[in-house]
């Protein structure tokens, strides 16, 4: 586990599922703004661990940060890996909080994103989805993980 993701940080890692029950939303804990908040959360991996990953996911979310801006929508990024080159401009990194602390952003989020790390998964799933559906925010997927259907 550590060859993957580093050093112990307290990630927590949810195998494929989410909770039955999950916490009643609080505090709304995004930064204020009049924009709908589209939101990225997960891992982008590192550049010491995965840094294929890590290129491929900023790009891809600075990508999408920027066609997000010239409309009335911000791109959001919750979570843990190397954002040294996530442009800051066009994506909001909210850093890495606790996992009960973080179901209260997917309940004030507007939308979930789902994008690739590569052009091969195999055999990996995209937890964030059961993460994003539990709450019922609406999802995008980009395709190519295994379990995209339940989008």
């Amino acid at each position: 586990m550590e060859a993957c993701f580093g050093p112990k940080t307290n990630i927590l890692l949810v195998p494929g599922a989410a909770d039955r029950q999950v916490p009643a939303p609080t505090a709304d804990p995004f930064p204020k703004s009049d924009k709908m908040r589209c939101l990225f959360a997960g891992n982008v991996y590192g550049k010491e661990t995965q840094p294929e990953a890590n290129r491929v996911l900023v790009d891809k979310l600075n990508r999408l940060g920027r066609l997000l801006s010239e409309t009335e929508i911000r791109l959001h990024m919750l979570g843990s890996g190397d954002v040294g080159l996530l442009d800051r401009r066009h994506v909001t990194y909210l850093g890495v909080v606790p996992y009960a602390q973080a179901w209260d952003y997917l309940n004030f989020a507007h939308v979930g994103i789902v994008v690739m790390s590569g052009n091969y998964l195999h055999n990996n799933e995209s937890t964030k989805i059961y993460h994003y559906l539990r709450v019922e925010l609406p999802v995008v997927s980009e395709a190519g993980f295994p379990n995209d259907h339940v989008v």
